[in-house]
Order: structure tokens, then sequence, then C-alpha cells
């Protein structure tokens, strides 16, 4: 009897990381300790199960074994169904919600605003809508996308290299949309990078007016704002 059975667990992807998947341009994807992992792993390096690296910033020798056993997306061969944001139609000949299903599904078809753009429609009030569902409530029958968990590692953010940025999708317009708004990202580089400054290969802009969108001009800016 197998008791280590493969497991799928539901992961957010916003809409630029949904169409940097489907390209093929995004094949890893990081986040952040939540806050539960972080409050055990504070009381497990008290009881000297692992080192005291969320202080000190540096993993121990046995940390990474040890922490990854927590990974809320699951362990290798694991797979991760995507969650994103999504439009939820009546199918072909379905005028009225008693006809459809919503636990299974049955009744509707699925339009994907990443690559479909966004549809009009007709809602229960008879009146035209274009509106999303958000993708915190797709459920498992309109997802598309099944990734396959290859490897689980941690590291810190800010250990990140530029092989894993592009592996992440990131394009210096796309991180310069996006980083802003990832709260956990900002916060660590406001405590880590005030003040401070960074080196990168990043091409200068050509003209003065033009915004500097390299990942560190931009991480530089969230650091230094508010």
């Amino acid at each position: 009897m197998n008791i280590c059975a493969t497991k799928e667990r539901p992961i957010l992807f916003s809409t630029p990381m949904v169409r940097a998947i489907l390209d093929g341009r995004e094949t890893q994807t990081r986040r952040a300790f939540s806050k539960r992992l972080l409050k055990l792993m504070a009381n497990t390096a008290s009881c000297g199960e692992v080192s005291n690296f969320l202080d000190e910033e540096i993993l121990g020798k046995h940390d990474h074994e040890y922490i990854v056993q927590f990974c809320s997306y699951g362990k290798p061969g694991d797979r991760l169904w995507v969650r994103e944001t999504f439009q939820p139609l009546f199918a072909d000949g379905v005028e009225n919600h008693s006809e459809t299903n919503w636990r299974t599904g049955e009744g509707y078809t699925v339009s994907y605003p990443a690559t479909d753009g966004i549809q009009e429609f007709i809602d229960a009030d008879d009146n035209i809508s274009d509106a999303c569902m958000p993708s915190i409530h797709m459920p498992r029958w309109a997802s598309r996308i099944l990734l396959e968990v290859a490897n689980v590692r941690v590291e810190r953010l800010l250990d990140i290299s530029e092989e894993d940025a592009i592996s992440e999708g990131v394009t210096f317009v796309l991180y310069r949309s996006f980083a802003p708004l990832d709260e956990n990202l900002v916060s660590a580089a406001r405590k880590e990078l005030a003040g401070k400054n960074l080196a990168c290969w990043c091409p200068t802009p050509h003209e003065m007016y033009q915004e500097d969108e390299c990942h560190a001009a931009v991480l530089l800016k969230i650091a230094n704002e508010g």
C-alpha cells in the first residue's frame, strides 16, 4: 500500500504569471513563509531542532531538509492546480442557473482573461456584464493548468539569481508592475535594503526621461518609499 500518494493542491497565479507559464517562460515560483510557518520555525529553533536562521539570516547545516517538510505546496512529485482570474459562462443551450451545477461545473464553460480577453455576457438580471471572478474563487473543475513539483528549496528573498528570475517568467516591466503588490517582498526590501545601494548588470536607460526598470532599481525604490 502506497501511503505517500501524490497530492494535489491549489496555487494562485496572477494573470501575467499565467501567461508566462503558458508561454513556457515560467518554470519556478517563489512563495514567502506564511505567518504560521514563521511561528513554527521560531518555536522549533527555540527547541534546538533548527538553527535560529530567522534572526541570523543563514541556514544551518540541517535546516533545509527539516524546513521543506512543511512546504504548503507539497513535495516533489505532488501536483499544483493553478487558480487564475476567470469567467464562468453558461454553456451553449443553458439559459439560467437552475440548469447548472457549480460543484461539478455542469452547465458552464470557462473563459480565461489571461488568454481569451474579457468576455461580455448576459447576467442573471438580464444585464450585459463583463465581470470576472477572482482567482481565489476558482473551483478545481475550472482550472486548466496542472503543474508538477520538481523541487523545493529554501532561500532568502534577495538571494535570487538572474537565471532564477528569468525562470520565474520575470521581465523588467512585469517585475516593476507586480513587485510593489507583494506585501512580503515590500516588507523584506524595506527591512534589508533601506538606505543601501545595489549593483546589477542591467543596461541603464538610454534617455533621461526613461524609468530605470531593472530589478535592483525597483527594489531600491520600494525599500525607500513610505
